[in-house]
């Protein structure tokens, strides 16, 4: 038989470690959910365009910067918006033209302004989103050699998938995948309608306020 002091003894060890284990869940969980429901967070990575045309002329990978604020109003949803700045150069060739070798640099200044939903969970320390949402975009293409300027402005949508992980109460590592279609309502030679958008893949950091 076990006396009374052995079973007392181990009712004591089971509270103490389930209030160990407790107290770990709520620290890994209050770490994974801040408390405050603003945070901005400022990414950077590579962006791949979706269209052939605007990879010929600019490359297959590009470097956008991205900042974001975001608001998260009830435990499962957020809204996002956000700022990306794009600046790449390039090289064409003038299609049709008699001299083989008539190549112009070119450069392409993107900015977009999105503002759209996210809904959130958590797996374990981890918190994911996806997103979706509509955009308002600024574009510069110049020609410096041949002196053309093209510029304009259009709508478009984005969607995104993300996780945050914590590496203290109020930073967290993000990491981020986004997909936008900014269709100008332009054409050239290479492609009848051209859509500046693309692919990008972040990393930053976020700050919850």
């Amino acid at each position: 038989m076990t006396s009374p002091t052995v079973k007392t003894h181990k009712r004591i060890l089971i509270w103490m470690t389930f209030l160990l284990l407790e107290s770990t869940a709520g620290r890994s969980l209050s770490a994974a959910i801040p408390r405050n429901p603003w945070s901005v967070f400022l990414a950077a990575g590579t962006r791949i365009p979706q269209q052939e045309a605007v990879r010929k002329i600019y490359g297959t990978i590009q470097i956008p910067l991205q900042f974001g604020l975001q608001f998260r109003f009830s435990k499962r949803w957020a809204m996002d918006a956000g700022l990306t700045y794009l600046d790449a150069g390039g090289q064409t060739r003038i299609v049709g033209s008699e001299l083989a070798d008539e190549n112009y640099r070119t450069r392409l200044t993107l900015g977009s302004f999105h503002l759209g939903v996210k809904h959130q969970w958590l797996l374990k320390r981890l918190r994911l989103s996806a997103g979706a949402g509509g955009g308002w975009n600024f574009y510069r293409e110049k020609w410096p050699d041949a002196q053309i300027l093209q510029k304009g402005d259009c709508a478009g949508f984005w969607t995104a998938v993300e996780g945050e992980y914590p590496l203290t109460s109020r930073f967290f590592l993000l990491g981020k995948i986004q997909y936008s279609s900014i269709p100008t309502g332009r054409g050239s030679e290479l492609e009848n309608k051209v859509n500046l958008g693309g692919v990008q893949l972040l990393m930053g950091v976020a700050v919850h306020l």
